[in-house]
């Protein structure tokens, strides 16, 4: 008789933990959260009244495609190099959509290479150091459908760096410092 019991009472401790799977199920086919429609910017950009550059993006070896953010209103969506001639290079940094441009152009950016081999830098003052250090004004320009600001022409001899680094600058370092690792520069 208490086996009877026992195997009933299992029976309806099953079934009532079936039950409460069912009702757990339904209320998870719900979402917990809307959805946010997306809002237009408001503050739209005139980009044509930017100085026009020749639109050399279907050339550039791009050492940086995910937008970074070095601060509020400080974002690389992209930056791509340009050889112009032997260990010489054009740098373009092109802007993400959220960069303020006000911001950006009252700043500079530095480029600091630090190649896999010191001894392959041309002057004794950068083999001591370890690496190069250029800078750039941010004068923005309208490159295709973008914004970019470019570094004309900066030389550099080594092709394999174990870092470059970024960052924006007046005076002290604005905001963060994007670091790329193992970069090869395009013979």
């Amino acid at each position: 008789m208490r086996r009877i019991i026992l195997i009933i009472i299992f029976g309806v401790f099953i079934s009532c933990n079936n039950q409460k799977k069912q009702d757990n199920e339904k209320e998870t086919d719900t979402p917990i959260y809307k959805e946010i429609p997306d809002i237009e910017n408001d503050k739209k950009i005139n980009k044509d009244k930017y100085p026009e550059v020749e639109n050399i993006s279907d050339k550039l070896d791009f050492i940086f495609q995910d937008e970074f953010y070095f601060d509020e209103g400080l974002v690389v969506k992209e930056i791509g190099l340009y050889k112009i001639k032997e260990h010489t290079y054009k740098t373009v940094f092109i802007l993400g959509e959220d960069a303020n441009l006000d911001k950006v152009k009252s700043l500079k950016m530095a480029m600091m290479f630090f190649p896999s081999d010191p001894m392959q830098l041309e002057t004794e003052k950068d083999k001591t150091t370890g690496f190069v250090k250029t800078a750039v004004g941010t004068k923005i320009k309208k490159m295709g459908d973008e914004l970019v600001f470019v570094h004309n022409e900066f030389r550099i001899v080594p092709k394999t760096h174990k870092a470059i680094r970024f960052y924006f600058y007046k005076g002290k370092v604005v905001g963060d410092n994007l670091i790329l690792n193992n970069v090869t520069l395009r013979e």
